[in-house]
């Protein structure tokens, strides 16, 4: 199997745990702020880490990145952040 098609089924998987636990513990609202946060790690970070890594440039005329990051390292922050987030709302309840 393709390493790529194993780590988007992960975090789907995951992601959809996170969700389906955040929605019956706290309800639709706190849910949805979840199921938020997870989309933006699941699809920007971990989905298309390589196309992110690439990015290099400007934001309103100041410079953002300059050089390019590796994808491999965005995927991995991307990880660190699905399964981060859940212990860290965790430790503050």
């Amino acid at each position: 199997m393709n390493a790529t098609l194993i780590n988007r089924s992960l975090s789907l998987i995951i992601g959809t745990i996170h969700i389906g636990c955040a929605a019956s513990q706290h309800g639709f609202n706190q849910g949805f702020l979840f199921y938020s946060i997870v989309i933006i790690a699941l699809v920007c970070m971990i989905w298309f880490g390589d196309a992110i890594g690439e990015f290099s440039g400007y934001f309103i005329g100041h410079s953002v990145v300059n050089t390019q990051t590796p994808g491999w390292m965005v995927c991995f922050m991307g990880w660190l952040f699905l399964v981060g987030t859940p212990v860290v709302v965790y430790l503050i309840q």
